[in-house]
């Protein structure tokens, strides 16, 4: 079997790949580049969005429209059709070195 590319998006550090079985497409952050991708391998189609901060780490929820997203600093919610973040809550404020890393939702759909 041979490894194809399907997105030569030129990440500075792209990681996190996840499977929406919704939507049938791809999700994956470039943290150093602050963005979330998506690919549609069925329509081909890619798009991205921008984020103000390193974007570590993110998860589904209940809405097919909204992402659990761990920023650099803090947890949100993202709406993928608007691209407006609503922020849940900061995180270690008094600890700048302090940032958000790794994390996914368990059986249970609780985020790790």
């Amino acid at each position: 079997m041979n490894a194809q590319l399907l997105v030569d998006g030129h990440h500075e550090l792209g990681e996190g790949v996840l499977w929406c079985e919704r939507s049938q497409s791809l999700f994956w952050t470039d943290i150093h580049a602050s963005r979330l991708w998506n690919h549609d391998p069925h329509s081909g189609a890619t798009r991205s969005w921008s984020m103000p901060e390193r974007l570590c780490c993110f998860a589904f929820t209940a809405d097919p429209e909204r992402l659990l997203i761990g920023l650099e600093s803090r947890l949100a919610f993202f709406n993928l059709n608007t691209a407006a973040i609503s922020p849940i809550c900061r995180i270690e404020d008094d600890l700048p070195s302090t940032r958000l890393n790794d994390g996914r939702c368990d059986r249970q759909g609780r985020f790790v």
